[in-house]
């Protein structure tokens, strides 16, 4: 084997021993993970393989990398789920056949054992396989299937809406701190609608609305231009009180043009 890792740059290799029954050759292309249990269902080629939490990320690898490696050496299609998983499935499977009028617990249970372990499984196995494998009648193989189909879409419809709320919440624990946006945001909306018209400096400025929707910068603009008094001018008149807006529009351009008055400059 050093030979071999030499001639291939340092490359790891992994030693497999084969065995022919099939859970042994799975079980130890999955090592050094420690497997629970494994389901074999021939029917679909698919090995259900049970491992402790703890030893759950070894078992996939990284990326998935090592189920996909066991999955290849074995020709097994290769699903490992936790002792919780794979209880919660066989509870689902066994409350939704059992709707089916006439099938009997033992009837589920020898399903079971035929390693059809889900809604999944029953609604891919088909009708036929149902009939040989546990003697039922075709309606209720008909009604089984179609039972398992619906229940298989809600299932997954719960994992798509909890996978894209975490997704959310891992998304948010690393933007905004604070809610710094939404602070923002909501002070702009207030000095929208308390000045509708003021408008920031005319030299490539934005107007409040514009700054509602930019970031802190945009959002300092605003308030700088909303609370800062407008320069005193000698020649000009005082505004009357019912020409709030069109002050606050012209009052911007003056602040432009005493830009080189020291205390307007500080």
């Amino acid at each position: 084997i050093k030979n071999i890792v030499d001639e291939l740059g340092g490359e790891k290799i992994d030693i497999v021993r084969w065995n022919e029954s099939s859970q042994i050759l799975i079980q130890n292309a999955l090592k050094p993970a420690e497997i629970v249990e494994i389901s074999l269902c021939f029917e679909l080629g698919r090995a259900t393989v049970v491992v402790n939490e703890d030893q759950l990320s070894l078992a996939i690898g990284k990326r998935g990398q090592n189920v996909r490696l066991a999955a290849r050496l074995t020709g097994w299609d290769v699903d490992v789920l936790t002792p919780a998983e794979f209880t919660k499935a066989l509870d689902t499977m066994e409350q939704t056949l059992g709707q089916v009028e006439d099938v009997s617990a033992d009837q589920i249970d020898r399903l079971a054992a035929f390693g059809v372990t889900s809604v999944y499984d029953v609604e891919e196995v088909g009708p036929d396989f149902l009939v040989n494998s546990i003697e039922c009648t075709h309606e209720q193989a008909q009604r089984m299937i179609e039972l398992a189909s619906e229940k298989a879409r809600e299932v997954s419809e719960q994992q798509r809406d909890r996978t894209e709320a975490e997704r959310v919440v891992e998304q948010g624990a690393g933007e905004d701190p604070g809610g710094l946006v939404e602070m923002l945001g909501q002070s702009g909306e207030a000095a929208t609608a308390a000045a509708p018209t003021a408008a920031a400096p005319t030299g490539g400025g934005q107007t409040a609305e514009a700054a509602e929707s930019s970031g802190a910068d945009a959002g300092e603009s605003l308030v700088d231009a909303l609370e800062s008094p407008a320069p005193a001018d000698s020649g000009s008149e005082s505004p009357s009180e019912g020409s709030g807006g069109d002050t606050a529009s012209s009052a911007e351009p003056e602040r432009n043009e005493g830009a080189g008055d020291p205390e307007r400059s500080s």
